[in-house]
């Protein structure tokens, strides 16, 4: 019989899901990893201003993925940071795009990897 080698995730299945968050107009820093919650949403025409989001890390695990749904397209900044205010991605200035970004936890230096999607608002 073969031997197989299990490694559990590092959070089980729906241990760390909450259906998501929403964004509001201010420079906030997040805790996913506190909050248990994995997706994060700005919605369509909420900001009023340049804004920051940072990224924190307290009770994170490597390799935990968040993501960041920003469905507004004004003619304002939304700049995300990593925990250490090293920009990761910039939404800029009436892209006439909406985007999402997926945040990998690395857990090394930078603590963040980012993946960016965007598609066309029609």
């Amino acid at each position: 019989m073969a031997t197989v080698n299990y490694f559990p995730l590092p959070r089980q299945p729906g241990e760390f899901r909450v259906a998501s968050a929403t964004l509001t107009d201010a420079s906030v820093t997040i805790q996913p990893f506190t909050d248990k919650c994995s997706k994060y949403i700005l919605p369509s025409g909420t900001l009023t201003a340049n804004r920051i989001l940072t990224l924190g890390v307290t009770s994170a695990v490597t390799s935990d993925i968040i993501q960041i749904v920003v469905l507004d397209i004004s003619a304002h900044t939304y700049r995300i940071n990593d925990d250490a205010g090293t920009q990761l991605v910039l939404k800029g200035a009436s892209p006439g795009q909406a985007h999402t970004y997926q945040f990998y936890y690395n857990g090394g230096t930078g603590h963040f990897i980012a993946n960016v999607q965007w598609w066309t608002d029609n």
